[in-house]
């Protein structure tokens, strides 16, 4: 596929306006959800709390996140996408709000509850719509999407990284608040769905067993979970571990981090395009292998080139994994149900994926940040050896 052809196909007309609108909702919302982790050793500094305390912060956002993703899918199936999308960025400029205001561990708590509740709501309905408008190039659409997060997320690291240097750390969140607001408006000028609302049943019960009665899907589901609990963990504490394990400075720590993200962008879109012609089991396997092999890489060296090398590779693999599982999980699911279907398998491992910071701040409290990740680093090797063999049977 040349140049030309992904240009028209994917950013042409209506579906590509709302390819932007939604892509900048989730450029905002993981600038504000990256921005922590390098902010992190200096709100446990301010709030005088521990890293476990911490952990447990970002793992209530997680879970919260989780938690939102079946019924604002069951929600945005039901009715338009619209108002759930609307709904969710006016609950994560909240969240953001009064984090850049707290000054005790509640405030905190409940500032980062708020932005997983948003930004859970917020995900679902996006992919959903998503689905709804590229039926042919789904892979390429989901991989432009990801990658805009992606940016925000390499934008998040540099920006924390200047940000602390000045030690405001609150002002990381303003861009976040912002382009969240243009994101509103440009979703609510641009969608010519309705805000109508019905009485809807979350049917809990029914989606459920409907979406994990096959076995193939009961595997895909530990695989995730596996994937999404060792990169929580990871992330939520990368730069913590690379200077307290790797001796990086604050700022060589949060260029790196930034790094895994920049990595994003340009094999995102990439990894979805070509599962878009390839087995996307295949593709998913090969890409999560090479993101256990970079990550098991960056345990055993020591040298500044051979970490951000390791980082390079993890990242490659890592970032290339989502947009492919996740277009084919929406190929595998009805389209009338996709959302509340695709909910409620999210709600599962993004539910798994949430205790990933609290159990690296709570092995690392007891013993060291690399005794953490080398747990972490077994779960990313289980899920190769699944998903390969499903691959290999499916």
């Amino acid at each position: 596929m040349d140049s030309t052809q992904y240009r028209t196909t994917v950013f042409e007309g209506y579906s590509g306006r709302l390819l932007i609108a939604l892509s900048l909702g989730w450029l905002a919302i993981q600038i504000g959800r990256n921005a922590l982790p390098p902010l992190l050793p200096a709100m446990l500094a301010e709030l005088s709390i521990s890293p476990f305390a911490g952990g447990v912060g970002l793992t209530l956002m997680w879970a919260f996140y989780a938690l939102c993703h079946y019924p604002g899918g069951r929600l945005s199936d039901t009715n338009s996408r619209k108002p759930i999308l609307i709904l969710g960025l006016v609950i994560l400029v909240g969240g953001f709000l009064l984090l850049s205001v707290a000054r005790g561990y509640l405030s905190f708590l409940t500032a980062l509850s708020l932005v997983g509740i948003g930004s859970g709501l917020y995900f679902i309905a996006m992919r959903a719509n998503l689905a709804d408008l590229f039926a042919d190039h789904r892979g390429q659409a989901f991989g432009v999407q990801s990658a805009a997060g992606n940016f925000g997320s390499v934008s998040a690291g540099g920006l924390a990284a200047v940000i602390l240097s000045l030690a405001v750390w609150e002002l990381t969140l303003v861009p976040v608040v912002l382009l969240s607001c243009v994101a509103l408006f440009a979703l609510h000028r641009w969608s010519i769905e309705s805000y109508s609302l019905l009485e809807t049943e979350l049917a809990l019960t029914s989606t459920f067993r409907r979406v994990f009665e096959a076995e193939e899907t009961r595997v895909l589901l530990l695989v995730y979970s596996l994937f999404v609990f060792a990169w929580q963990g990871m992330a939520g504490f990368l730069p913590t571990y690379l200077q307290v394990s790797k001796s990086l400075t604050p700022a060589k720590a949060s260029l790196a981090y930034a790094g895994v993200f920049a990595v994003g962008v340009v094999v995102m879109p990439l990894s979805g395009a070509v599962s878009d012609r390839l087995n996307r089991l295949w593709v998913a396997a090969g890409a999560l292998f090479v993101c256990c092999l970079g990550f098991t890489s960056l345990l055993l060296v020591h040298s500044e080139t051979l970490i951000y090398s390791a980082l390079g590779l993890f990242a490659a693999g890592m970032m290339s994994y989502p947009p492919v599982m996740q277009a084919y999980l929406t190929d595998s699911f009805e389209s009338k149900s996709v959302g509340g279907d695709f909910g409620a398998f999210k709600t599962v491992y993004s539910g798994v994926g949430s205790l990933g910071p609290a159990y690296v701040g709570l092995v690392a409290s007891y013993f060291t940040y690399t005794a953490a990740y080398v747990g972490l680093a077994c779960c990313l090797l289980g899920g190769v050896f699944l998903l390969t063999w499903l691959a290999a049977h499916g």
